[in-house]
């Protein structure tokens, strides 16, 4: 799905469908999602909450919370009465709880969505943990309100990145959205943001160069994300008074960077090619 496939599907499903994004890197995933929850914030006219996790810096605790002892404490469990689902409190004694980690949105007219991010380089455990939320919205007897969406993001080709392959019980818990911007959409963007406008025509003139298909571990290839660091850059540079456009030699090596050497080498070379017109 391109940008517009994709939050059309994320402000249309319904309640309690949790969603993967899977893409190559740097494509923008976080970016939607954020695009996405300020669309909604101004489609319903609410605060709508962004809570964004990067699962391969998190430990289980940071997600469901730590656990501690009580002398009396309350739990809620699901029973059946009469044939007919419902909820039931008891007050019971010595028992340990999982607090409310700080995270975890405690209003239940609240909104937002959830974002889990890199969930197939988290640890092994963390990803279980992910599975009750991913699917039944809860975790130790504590439920998500209703207006809050599970979204889940990973890099598409676990062979040259680390992490784990998906487990099936988890990845069967996700609606798939193989997530892939077009390029008048990154343009869009790019023009909204601000990137420099050498970056914008060279892409408008090259579009195979916004993102090679073909990229090699170890090795520097760009993506949309490189892009706009490498205009970030340029343009800080410029405004501090060193206007590295009219020093070709060194925005080669600082392109390089970012883009590799066979495009860094076309990029200046358009330049270049822009200054003698």
């Amino acid at each position: 799905m391109n940008v517009e496939q994709t939050k059309r599907t994320l402000m249309e499903l319904p309640p309690r469908k949790s969603v993967l994004l899977e893409s190559d890197r740097g494509l923008g995933k976080s970016e939607v999602v954020a695009q996405t929850a300020q669309a909604l914030s101004e489609k319903l006219k609410i605060s709508f909450g962004l809570i964004d996790f990067r699962l391969a810096q998190c430990e289980v605790a940071d997600v469901i919370g730590m656990m501690r002892h009580v002398d009396t404490g309350e739990i809620t469990r699901t029973v059946y009465k009469n044939g007919k689902k419902d909820l039931e409190t008891k007050t019971l004694k010595n028992i340990t709880v999982h607090d409310f980690a700080e995270w975890f949105p405690q209003d239940p007219n609240s909104y937002g969505f959830l974002f889990l991010d890199e969930l197939f380089r988290a640890p092994r455990d963390l990803q279980n943990a992910v599975m009750e939320l991913a699917l039944d919205y809860r975790y130790h007897f504590k439920e998500l309100p209703m207006g809050w969406r599970v979204i889940a993001a990973s890099n598409d080709n676990m062979d040259i990145y680390s992490g784990s392959f998906p487990d099936p019980a988890l990845y069967d818990r996700f609606l798939k959205i193989k997530f892939k911007p077009t390029v008048p959409e990154w343009l869009t963007y790019a023009k909204s943001v601000g990137v420099h406008k050498a970056v914008i025509q060279y892409i408008s003139k090259f579009t195979a160069d916004l993102m090679p298909e073909n990229i090699e571990v170890g090795k520097i290839s760009p993506s949309p994300r490189s892009w706009v660091s490498l205009s970030d850059c340029i343009k800080y540079m410029i405004q501090n008074g060193d206007d590295v456009l009219k020093d070709l030699d060194y925005l080669l090596l600082l392109s390089k960077g970012y883009l590799g050497d066979t495009i860094a080498l076309n990029f200046i070379e358009y330049i270049l090619s822009l200054i003698h017109i």
